[in-house]
């Protein structure tokens, strides 16, 4: 098991990071640990490409990573010189893309918006005031949040019974809905667990854990060898189609702690049962 190579994929908002403050702090000393045993950590989130490059310099990560809930994969020139299969490239990135552009999904949502009045706003309708006042980042991250490039986040005000049908019309206009923490995220059928498949097939048959802790986590979760549920403050549990017995294999972990101490805890029941110390 020491010559295979073992890599993590995971949310960020409420998995690494704290729900409410936001802090990676308590997931600090394990980030420090994997990177020594050179296991790469990889944000694959619904957080955009601006956010990611931001965070990754403050969590201290220089991986690969995929943005906006799988719709693209973004590898470091310098780690990948000669990487084929990848659509584009973007400042010191080859960029692989699953998903069309935000402008095609935005299109879609204000299509339907008649027959929603009232009931949801959009990244692009509230502008950064709004972003701020509904997730709490101060201006700059804000700015950073809204500087997406494939898919459009909605705030739900109405009803459950009422968003269901608001899903079920983009769907019919080909769209996914996706729900996060906080909003619904409107985008292509691309999904973490499908970009976390190609970029897996760049290593040499790894042994991949995904940690994540709500419902646009459970296609990655539901692929990975080893999958990690970190325990949400605001929200059920994923889930999960245990279609691998991994539940009975101890493959199947679920956190006590929630946010970042529930990713470490995770984490550490990953590698004890890989027996790394």
């Amino acid at each position: 098991m020491t010559n295979t190579p073992l890599l993590i994929f995971t949310d960020m908002d409420g998995t690494l990071l704290d729900h409410f403050s936001y802090s990676h702090l308590p997931a600090a000393a394990t980030l420090q640990k994997l990177k020594g045993l050179g296991i790469p950590v990889i944000a694959n989130t619904s957080k955009t490409f601006a956010e990611l490059l931001e965070l990754r310099k403050t969590i201290g990560n220089t991986d690969a990573f995929i943005a906006e809930n799988g719709a693209a994969v973004y590898l470091p020139k310098n780690q990948w010189p000669g990487v084929s299969g990848h659509d584009a490239e973007l400042d010191d990135y080859w960029v692989k893309e699953f998903c069309l552009p935000r402008a095609h999904w935005q299109k879609l949502v204000h299509s339907i918006a008649p027959d929603f009045p009232g009931e949801f706003s959009t990244f692009m309708e509230g502008g950064i005031d709004a972003i701020m006042k509904w997730t709490g980042l101060d201006e700059k991250s804000a700015r950073l949040a809204a500087d997406r490039r494939y898919g459009e986040p909605v705030r739900w005000l109405g009803t459950e019974q009422r968003a269901k049908e608001f899903c079920a019309k983009l769907h019919q206009l080909g769209a996914q809905v996706l729900q996060g923490g906080r909003f619904m995220h409107v985008a292509g059928t691309s999904d973490k667990g499908q970009a976390m498949l190609w970029l897996a097939t760049l290593y040499d048959n790894p042994v991949t854990l995904a940690a994540g802790d709500g419902s646009n986590d459970i296609a990655m979760l539901n692929q990975a060898d080893f999958a990690l549920v970190v325990k949400s403050p605001v929200n059920p549990a994923p889930k999960l189609h245990d279609s691998q017995n991994r539940l009975d294999s101890g493959n199947l972990i679920y956190s006590r702690a929630c946010g970042p101490e529930g990713w470490a805890e995770g984490v550490a029941m990953f590698l004890e049962k890989l027996d790394i110390k």
